[in-house]
């Protein structure tokens, strides 16, 4: 009775601490099948593990992004050899989440007419392949996304192709809405025919 006990209150701890994420089936499996013992060995090696994946949790939520790859990994660990891995790969995770917000952030540093070019420029979808790829728990593709990005980023600054971007799409705007109240004008205009 003592294990279940001590097993059960280990148990609890983990799950407190690792987040919104389970804990790993190499825990969750001997609680299941009541062998406590092994339960309590296999919180050693996990309950480490949680304050990390809550780190990760919290930096993806910032983000803005999915780390379903790391989820995947931290829950579905069945076994010490599937847990050893475990610490690098949240923390590498984690790495290549703030390598992608901060390459999100560069836009919100751009002047109105950049912002909004940044926004409408054709071709670039980097940020959207590193994200996809950080939720997979691919981390070379999503850094090579987000490198590709800012590169992008870098040379369509430089070449003010941002701005142009912008004050098109203001024009292009301000002529639609010109284009509406004279239509709009010329309508109310007209004589109502008896």
């Amino acid at each position: 009775m003592g294990y279940r006990k001590k097993a059960r209150t280990a148990y609890r701890g983990v799950d407190a601490a690792d987040g919104d994420w389970v804990q790993p089936l190499r825990l969750r499996q001997p609680m299941a099948a009541w062998e406590f013992a092994d339960a309590t060995r296999a919180v050693r090696k996990i309950k480490p593990l949680a304050a990390p994946a809550t780190a990760l949790q919290a930096a993806a939520k910032q983000a803005g992004v999915s780390v379903s790859g790391a989820r995947s990994a931290y829950e579905h660990a069945t076994s010490q050899a599937a847990l050893n891995p475990l610490p690098t790969t949240l923390a590498d995770t984690q790495a290549a989440v703030g390598e992608y917000a901060a390459a999100a952030r560069v836009v919100d540093h751009l002047d109105v007419l950049g912002q909004v070019g940044a926004r409408l420029r054709p071709g670039d979808t980097s940020l959207s392949a590193a994200a996809a790829a950080l939720d997979k728990g691919q981390l070379s593709d999503a850094r090579a996304a987000i490198a590709t990005a800012q590169t992008t980023h870098q040379d369509q600054e430089r070449t003010g192709l941002y701005a142009v971007l912008g004050a098109a799409a203001l024009l292009l705007a301000g002529l639609a809405g010109s284009a509406w109240l004279l239509l709009r004008r010329r309508r109310r205009a007209r004589p109502i025919a008896s």
